[in-house]
């Protein structure tokens, strides 16, 4: 759990919104979400996820693969938000969804529940990579 608090503060300092942010050509429907509200829910999911997986479970490798994962989260929006690197980014996303497709299948075959909650991140990631690749390839 405080992995995920250490991951979401360092998370919160990197990410500066501005006029590079607002120069973007984001899908129109991506600017339309929510996104404080999506964040602060994954990072909520995250809390329950692992307190589930390390009171249930205790599996060193799988807590080893979400601290990484939470670890590119950050270099992820370092990346992105603070260095304006668009590529640097899209290769972090393209690891973080090794890292969630690794996760996930161990969750669906030992824990259904926080599989469930695991899902809507999985989801998350997916719209995050798709529309930064977008951005890579200048769509």
């Amino acid at each position: 759990m405080g992995v995920v608090l250490v991951g979401a503060t360092c998370a919160s300092y990197v990410v500066v919104l501005g006029d590079w942010y607002e120069a973007l050509q984001l899908p129109h429907w991506f600017r339309c979400l929510p996104l404080q509200w999506i964040w602060s829910l994954i990072y909520a999911l995250d809390i329950f996820i692992m307190t589930r997986i390390v009171y249930a479970t205790r599996s060193k490798p799988l807590l080893a693969t979400l601290g990484l994962r939470g670890m590119g989260r950050v270099v992820w929006c370092a990346c992105f938000f603070r260095l304006h690197s668009i590529s640097a980014a899209f290769g972090s996303a393209i690891g973080l969804c090794a890292a969630e497709i690794a996760v996930g299948v161990w969750l669906f075959r030992r824990e259904k529940v926080a599989w469930a909650a695991y899902l809507w991140q999985s989801v998350w990631l997916g719209l995050l990579t798709y529309v930064n690749y977008r951005l890579w390839i200048g769509a």
